[in-house]
């Protein structure tokens, strides 16, 4: 298995653990969890790019998000990258991204 072909599996995993916990916290599910099993289950970067291009010209989604995202995955030169950027989206739509603490958190004061 190549360090790529490990890098993806991997990101797999993370997707569906983290996608199984939100569904489980909360009712409702982000308009990234739409296309998302279908970003990690292409098989081409184009493939990939195609799906969430496509998926993000059409949502709801804030317009400077939108733009934000539709100009970075149009970078992208790795299908890996494109997964793993959705699933970082799809954390940070859900409220669980990294750089601030949940609601119930207190801030380290170390950090």
């Amino acid at each position: 298995m190549t360090n790529i072909q490990n890098n993806v599996w991997k990101n797999q995993i993370t997707y569906l653990s983290l996608s199984y916990k939100i569904k489980s916290m909360k009712h409702f599910t982000s308009t990234l969890d739409k296309i998302a099993t279908q970003v990690f289950e292409a098989k081409t970067l184009e493939q990939a790019k195609t799906i969430c291009l496509d998926f993000l010209k059409e949502s709801k989604i804030k317009e400077s998000d939108r733009s934000k995202m539709i100009n970075e995955i149009e970078q992208m030169k790795y299908l890996h990258k494109v997964q793993l950027y959705i699933a970082n989206a799809l954390l940070k739509f859900e409220g669980l991204g990294i750089g601030k603490p949940a609601p119930t958190e207190k801030p380290s004061i170390e950090s």
